[in-house]
């Protein structure tokens, strides 16, 4: 088993830097709020020559506001 330590997207600046990490559709994803109006959620970039954090969603906290389930 191989294990490396991979840095969360460089836009995490809070003091507590949590989030989510999680695995959907074969691909590490790491979900982060900024205790404002959004959430951000990334992808690993597996297959590219770096593997960085790509950007696949933000969604606005206002939305769901005015529009509950």
């Amino acid at each position: 088993m191989g294990v490396r330590a991979i840095e969360l997207p460089k836009i995490v600046i809070r003091d507590d830097p949590i989030g989510c990490l999680g695995v959907s559709q074969g691909s590490l994803h790491y979900a982060w709020d900024d205790g404002k109006s959004q959430m951000l959620i990334w992808t690993l970039g597996e297959g590219s020559a770096t593997e960085e954090w790509l950007l696949k969603h933000t969604i606005c906290f206002q939305y769901f506001l005015e529009h509950p389930l």
